[in-house]
């Protein structure tokens, strides 16, 4: 049995950064504990385990009820019933104050892979799935395979251009090697004169894309009469788009297989037709100025000849049978 004093020799990083535990299923599934402890107590000694293997030291937990019950997720009443119960499962260490698993001492002491009967397995029947996995794994064979021939493909462009522009770029001043020449043979001599940004060194190693990715125009060129991609769709906007895209997904890939991916970018673009709007001329409608309206409309009023006295009974008469038809009280 492992003890505190060994696991404490152990750098505490090293467990701190599992993703996983091992778990002695047969020794809790048959313990006392589990026989007695009823639903919260065996979620909360789970849930302890799980935070022993993140804590420094390892496999311990602080004798801190404040800070086990926020881990927990559960009120100090409900922890103070079955804390008891659970930290049985612990051993603790006074000097440092902390519970340590005694579960996880024991699995994670050394030379336990020393001591552990070697179990033969014997392999399972061959099924459906395993065919299908069989299957599955040789597509991604042969992909692979395919993708390594392409990139020794555009390799060989990258190396044979590059070779093509080196060789421009080397000056002949005549004569044999280690031979010596006067001055004025060697004014004469033509020299050739290559942009240096025209040179693009190739490399094979990955990195990640970035906004100085500069596609090689011969590979480009022949990755797209080999994929019938139409060419008219390498353009500086879908350039900028690919690299912003794929900046962000941090893959690390080399020129050839950067190239071969921005082709089947322009692949899968599809193609877009520019729709020309045409401009409508403005709804303009002819009116008077409101001001000149009223003036309008008061100058009639004003011609108007006044009522005279028996138009003006009518009238009264015409509203008082509408009032008492309607029911309405004059005030």
């Amino acid at each position: 049995m492992a003890t505190i004093a060994t696991v404490q020799a152990y750098p505490s990083f090293a467990f701190s950064a599992l993703p996983w535990l091992k778990f002695d299923h047969d020794q809790y599934f048959f313990s006392e504990f589990r026989a007695k402890a009823n639903a919260f107590a065996k979620a909360a000694y789970l849930d302890l385990i799980c935070i022993a293997m993140k804590q420094r030291p390892a496999f311990s937990v602080p004798n801190d009820d404040g800070a086990l019950i926020k881990w927990l997720g559960i009120s100090l009443q409900k922890w103070l019933k079955i804390k008891d119960l659970v930290l049985a499962q612990f051993v603790f260490n006074a000097e440092e104050n902390r519970y340590y698993s005694q579960m996880l001492m024991d699995a994670y002491q050394p030379n336990t892979a020393t001591t552990q009967e070697t179990v033969h397995v014997q392999p399972l029947a061959k099924t459906s799935t395993h065919r299908v996995r069989k299957h599955r794994a040789l597509r991604q064979q042969n992909n692979l395979t395919a993708e390594i021939a392409h990139e020794t493909l555009i390799e060989t462009l990258h190396e044979t251009e590059c070779n093509v522009l080196c060789n421009a770029a080397t000056v002949s001043v005549g004569g044999t090697k280690g031979g010596e020449l006067e001055l004025k043979e060697e004014l004469k001599q033509e020299v050739v004169v290559v942009d240096a940004h025209e040179i693009q060194k190739h490399t094979s190693t990955p990195f990640v894309m970035n906004f100085n990715f500069q596609p090689h125009p011969s590979a480009i060129a022949a990755l797209i009469s080999r994929l019938n991609v139409e060419p008219h769709k390498n353009t500086p906007e879908n350039l900028n788009n690919f690299i912003a895209y794929y900046q962000v997904k941090h893959f690390k890939n080399t020129q050839a297989q950067w190239e071969f991916q921005y082709v089947k970018w322009l692949q899968r673009e599809k193609g877009t037709t520019t729709q020309i709007v045409k401009p409508t001329a403005p709804l303009v409608v002819v009116g008077k100025p409101l001001w000149e309206l009223l003036a309008e409309g008061k100058a009639v009023r004003e011609s108007a000849p006044p009522k005279s006295a028996k138009s003006l009974l009518a009238s009264q008469t015409a509203l008082a049978e509408i009032r008492k038809r309607l029911g309405v009280k004059v005030a």
